[in-house]
């Protein structure tokens, strides 16, 4: 079933890029990017915090109806509201769909074939999946694990440990929602260029959340402690959706989708590798046995980072159709 499950939710986020791609004109890709990303987010935390609370009340099926029931209603009102392109839309108006086509540019539905060979060759692309395989390590083992960390090491209650656990997340979902909007202010003032901007914020999102584990590794059993050292390591990841998450867009309109599954799906078997691999090193679920887990989390995070940084880029790559060189670039800026 979770097989099933993992199969159904793959293409959310390369299907996800697809529509922003085609929706959000580029001074806008931080705001409403990490709104749409963010919300995986906002769904572990209410999945955390009413889990814990259902359990404790009712039966343990009960979970599985009202989150099943939530996603059917959720994917009706999606069906009905949302369309591939605003040329679609039955309910854009003409000032809207202007603004839309002059900013993103209208795309046709024929598009070439898609250039493989120059995308996985290229080095952005490098960067962009090894810093996506970093964050996806970090993220699902705080996501599978700090349950477990906050059940075995500090002994918390299910209901407690539910509430608990969603305030990390609750802070990191806040974090990205802030670091949209300045991201694009940073940008559009020309502060910062795209590349600079998505690199400080992936870089910061990475070291700053694997610096704090190891710290909480080091607070011993001090619940208030441990909890407030995992809340200000998520809330430093939240500008992770700010960052890399948005260079597929940045790199390839066109592809995004494409460019978003190979990230994506290398990132998802990160996590996979990462929960045999922390079950393996915290066989009796010691706290000196989960230190070594957090600084080698801390150690991929920082490394994937610098990857990202060394050769991630929020430029068009050429092999893109709406590609522009030097020249026609400079032919714009005199327009």
């Amino acid at each position: 079933m979770r097989v099933l499950m993992g199969l159904a939710q793959g293409p959310i986020f390369p299907a996800l890029s697809v529509l922003l791609a085609a929706w959000v004109p580029k001074r806008e890709r931080g705001t409403l990017g990490t709104v749409c990303y963010s919300g995986s987010t906002l769904g572990i935390i209410l999945s955390n915090s009413c889990s814990g609370l259902l359990l404790s009340n009712f039966s343990w099926p009960v979970t599985f109806y009202v989150f099943g029931g939530a996603s059917v209603i959720w994917f009706i009102i999606f069906i009905f509201l949302c369309t591939s392109s605003p040329m679609t839309h039955p309910c854009i108006k003409p000032k809207e769909m202007m603004y839309l086509v002059e900013s993103i540019g209208q795309t046709t539905k024929d598009k070439p074939p898609i250039p493989w060979k120059r995308m996985l060759l290229s080095t952005a692309m490098f960067g962009v999946i090894v810093s996506q395989i970093g964050h996806d390590w970090g993220y699902y083992v705080m996501v599978t694990f700090l349950p477990k960390y906050m059940s075995d090491v500090l002994r918390f209650s299910i209901k407690s440990n539910g509430l608990y656990t969603s305030l990390p997340y609750l802070a990191m979902w806040l974090a990205s929602l802030a670091s949209g909007p300045l991201a694009d202010w940073l940008i559009r003032t020309g502060k910062l260029t795209i590349t600079t901007e998505r690199k400080i914020l992936t870089f910061l999102s990475a070291f700053l959340p694997g610096l704090f584990l190891v710290i909480a590794s080091y607070a011993g059993c001090n619940k208030i402690a441990v909890v407030i050292l995992f809340t200000i390591s998520m809330l430093c990841m939240g500008p992770y959706y700010a960052g890399q998450k948005l260079t597929p867009m940045d790199m390839s309109p066109s592809y995004a989708g494409t460019i978003m599954a190979l990230t994506n799906g290398s990132g998802a078997l990160a996590g996979l590798a990462a929960s045999p691999i922390v079950g393996a090193l915290t066989p009796n679920a010691a706290l000196r046995e989960w230190r070594v887990v957090f600084i080698i989390c801390f150690v991929i995070l920082v490394i994937s980072a610098l990857v990202f940084c060394f050769f991630g880029t929020g430029e068009v790559q050429p092999y893109d159709p709406l590609y522009k060189g030097p020249d026609e670039k400079e032919e714009e800026k005199k327009k």
